[in-house]
């Protein structure tokens, strides 16, 4: 190749790759105008309960979605050490000047607020907090509120479930467009339900009160997350509808499937006599799961939790709900691989130095007797 060329042919890709450089940057900046662009016309989300468990996940929906998001917490200074990436905003619900504060040029919110893990009356909590937010939400113009609720059992409702369906008729109730979706057990890694299935199914003895026989539809924390998001803009006023996951599961059943998945053997002992008062107690020495919180979702297990007809679905034709064993096989997966926080060391912790300090003999016997339960277990749940 003489010199000229080869002058001619770097040229040529000198300019080829300076074309290319401006398109990426052209493409890059249109990206970032784009996305800009359908935030500005999504408008901003107001997140309540943004670190808990389904606000966590619904937040990184919203922001595919192309929203704004600003997410609200009773203490934000800790929740931005946490995540400082996002949008921070003091809320809380008992105090009113907080709840206009943090609605200033928000669009719309989501109400993930609950109030069972803190002390007293939780149900005069949720039901003023309730009236408090959606009368600022009418001062500020919001155009929807979403709100996650409970199931109407059928039977009469625990305090939990009756407290999250008073909650719902309040936020409907005001001027402010609002979807409530009722959902049942959510299966996820960091759901308190889950949380406590997973603890139950890591006995060797289980023990199943006669008075719990309540079935329901568990539904994935995806499938909830999905439905949230299409709540924001669904068309017409609000209304209320149930995501019902995809199988009706009685609470044995819910244990039996979760400890096949989990390798776990227990031995199911039925007991006709047990309380839920003395059950929700035995409940604070086994799980990790907030004991208040515990305690009532035991109460909920007394009556069916199960919807006819599809429910919110109708308005997501092109979704498929994730079914009982692949939801709760994620969860597994994902609890696998999250780092152990400070409650569950603690609690080993607790749990070693409660066997170290038994006797030997006593030690041996409680070996053997779980071994012998774990054979029994097989031959009847094979």
């Amino acid at each position: 190749m003489t010199q000229a060329r080869r002058q001619r042919s770097n040229w040529r890709a000198a300019l080829r790759h300076r074309w290319a450089s401006s398109v990426q940057v052209e493409t890059g900046l249109a990206n970032v105008k784009w996305t800009a662009y359908c935030a500005a016309m999504r408008g901003r989300v107001l997140l309540t309960g943004a670190t808990g468990f389904v606000g966590g996940h619904l937040y990184d929906q919203l922001l595919r979605d192309g929203w704004q998001v600003r997410c609200a917490s009773r203490k934000p200074q800790a929740a931005s050490a946490r995540a400082p990436e996002r949008e921070w905003v003091w809320l809380d619900v008992e105090e009113p000047t907080s709840i206009a504060a943090a609605m200033a040029n928000c669009t719309h919110a989501v109400y993930l607020i609950h109030a069972m893990a803190q002390p007293g009356n939780f149900e005069d909590r949720e039901r003023m907090g309730a009236e408090r937010f959606v009368a600022a939400a009418h001062e500020n113009r919001l155009r929807r509120i979403v709100y996650l609720g409970g199931v109407m059992p059928h039977g009469a409702p625990s305090k939990h479930l009756r407290s999250r369906l008073t909650t719902g008729t309040i936020l409907r109730g005001g001027t402010t467009s609002c979807v409530e979706i009722r959902a049942g057990m959510i299966v996820g890694n960091g759901s308190e339900s889950w949380q406590l299935v997973r603890d139950i199914v890591n006995l060797p003895i289980v023990v199943l009160p006669e008075w719990a026989g309540g079935r329901s539809q568990p539904v994935d924390i995806s499938d909830v997350v999905a439905a949230l998001a299409v709540a924001l803009e669904l068309e017409g006023g609000g209304g209320v509808w149930a995501l019902p996951g995809p199988e009706i599961l009685s609470c044995r059943e819910i244990l039996v499937r979760v400890a096949r998945l989990a390798h776990t053997s227990p031995w199911f002992v039925e007991a006709p006599h047990l309380s839920a008062q003395m059950a929700g107690a035995g409940l604070d020495f086994v799980t990790r799961a907030d004991s208040r919180v515990a305690r009532e979702l035991i109460e909920g297990l007394r009556y069916d939790l199960v919807v006819s007809g599809d429910g919110f679905w109708k308005h997501m034709s092109g979704h498929r709900p994730l079914g009982f064993d692949e939801s709760a096989s994620r969860a597994l997966a994902a609890e696998r691989s999250a780092p152990p926080g400070p409650v569950d060391i603690a609690i080993d912790k607790w749990r070693r130095r409660v066997w170290n300090a038994a006797p030997t003999t006593l030690r041996r016997h409680l070996l053997a007797l779980s071994k012998v339960l774990a054979e029994r277990s097989r031959e009847r749940w094979p």
